[in-house]
């Protein structure tokens, strides 16, 4: 009986669970502390899982998962906050409407002793 309670209770979340497939057609870097951007033209794709109320990216070497924090969601934007190894934040603000997102990273360099920002800017393709 415990068997079929445990299937009953995880079988709703698997149907909840959806793939968002977004792709990134431009990417725009500023660097050394200025709003002087360099953008460039792009054509490369990720993944987010949804399941419920959870989020997932997806890593496109490998496809391992790892979640994402949800740091706003209502009926116009999405935006989460994506795991970083450096000195720094990386944000996903996807928009309802149209499927727009933008993806900002801004973060410092020890290496290069400088400070960076990046924003890629695309559309949700699924």
């Amino acid at each position: 009986m415990k068997q079929i309670l445990f299937v009953i209770f995880l079988f709703p979340s698997i149907l909840a669970a959806e793939e968002l497939r977004f792709k990134i057609e431009q990417t725009c870097t500023a660097s050394k502390g200025s709003l002087d951007f360099r953008c460039d033209q792009e054509s490369r794709e990720f993944t987010i899982i949804r399941t419920g109320k959870r989020y997932f990216g997806v890593n496109p070497l490998d496809g391992t998962k790892y979640s994402l924090s949800v740091v706003e969601v209502d009926s116009y934007i999405t935006i989460l906050k994506n795991p970083v190894s450096y000195s720094g934040s990386s944000h996903i603000h996807i928009f309802q409407i149209d499927g727009t997102f933008y993806w900002t990273d801004v973060a410092y360099s020890e290496i290069k002793h400088e400070q960076e920002v990046t924003i890629r800017r695309g559309k949700r393709i699924k």
